[in-house]
């Protein structure tokens, strides 16, 4: 009889136990994708100040090389750009026409708040032809899909 009350005792041990563990993995996502959020809506700020500015070395400091160029159709090829080769290919981006009408650089202009994505962890977020991603907890301009590639 006395085996029977320890096993339940440790049954509900056990059960608070991974009951608390879960609330806390819950809350601590919770608060990762608030920060997550936070984060990128500052890093945006950034990034578009310093597009704006063409100021190409805090540019590429939020880059990630080497950085991924890709044409706007799945069969253009995919071109790996050195920090060499950034300031030429980020202001051929810059001048790009952009989607619904203007350049890339007037897109970003007008892109005054960036957001990631509501209730989301995820590490990739995409603004226009741009797509972000989060490395070792930074977030770092990681693609371009331009319309010349070469």
């Amino acid at each position: 009889m006395a085996k029977r009350y320890i096993n339940a005792g440790r049954s509900a041990l056990i059960s608070g136990i991974v009951l608390t563990v879960t609330i806390l993995g819950t809350i601590t996502s919770s608060a990762n994708v608030v920060r997550n959020a936070e984060d990128f809506s500052a890093f945006w700020q950034n990034f578009r100040a310093a597009s704006l500015r063409k100021d190409w070395a805090a540019l590429a400091r939020m880059t990630t090389f080497p950085l991924t160029t890709k044409g706007v159709l799945d069969r253009d090829p995919v071109h790996h750009v050195s920090r060499r080769e950034f300031t030429k290919v980020f202001g051929t981006f810059l001048a790009e026409e952009a989607f619904p009408e203007g350049s890339q650089l007037e897109f970003i202009r007008r892109t005054t708040h960036a957001t990631h994505p509501p209730d989301s962890n995820a590490e990739v977020v995409r603004v226009g032809d741009m797509v972000f991603r989060r490395i070792k907890g930074n977030w770092r301009l990681d693609t371009l899909f331009m319309q010349y590639t070469s």
